[in-house]
């Protein structure tokens, strides 16, 4: 879809590009590792195309929502491996207090419709107030104290 838009809006000198990424792509989650590093993937694309298309007139920011009530929690999972049963399961069971606390997806509608009025939106655009304590304690902690606090809210031993 960038690569579609991009002339237009170079042509222009204007416009913006909103990236609905997630938390995990700041702070992973266990047995999802496939989805963490594709949203790494994502914040790196979006972080370079900010620096490449700000000179251009083109903002460019992302939306990292935190848990939302959708169907996404209760889509088909890989069987689990019994070496990984008990911790694998521990980890459904708290993506699933996620999900059940969770905010529904018109708040990320509402984000995403401020930003693109938005004349110079920030890069990375939290939505829950989980994931905006998950990122401030990532950005605050040291690397082995916010694994261990991810072993412990994963239930993960």
């Amino acid at each position: 879809m960038t690569q579609a838009v991009l002339p237009a809006m170079r042509k222009s000198g204007r416009g913006h590009i909103i990236t609905v990424s997630s938390l995990a792509g700041l702070v992973p989650v266990p047995f999802w590792g496939h989805y963490n590093a594709s949203k790494f993937a994502v914040e790196g694309l979006m972080e370079t195309l900010r620096v490449e298309l700000r000179p251009l007139g083109i903002q460019v920011c992302m939306v990292e929502p935190g848990a939302i009530k959708t169907a996404f929690y209760s889509r088909p999972t890989a069987k689990s491996m019994p070496a990984y049963a008990v911790r694998r399961r521990n980890q459904v069971l708290v993506m699933q207090g996620f999900d059940a606390k969770a905010v529904g997806p018109e708040a990320v509608g509402e984000r995403i419709a401020r930003l693109a009025q938005d004349p110079h939106p920030a890069l990375r655009n939290l939505v829950t107030k989980e994931a905006r304590l998950f990122t401030f304690m990532r950005w605050l902690m040291p690397a082995g104290v916010n694994e261990a606090i991810t072993r412990a809210a994963f239930k993960q031993g």
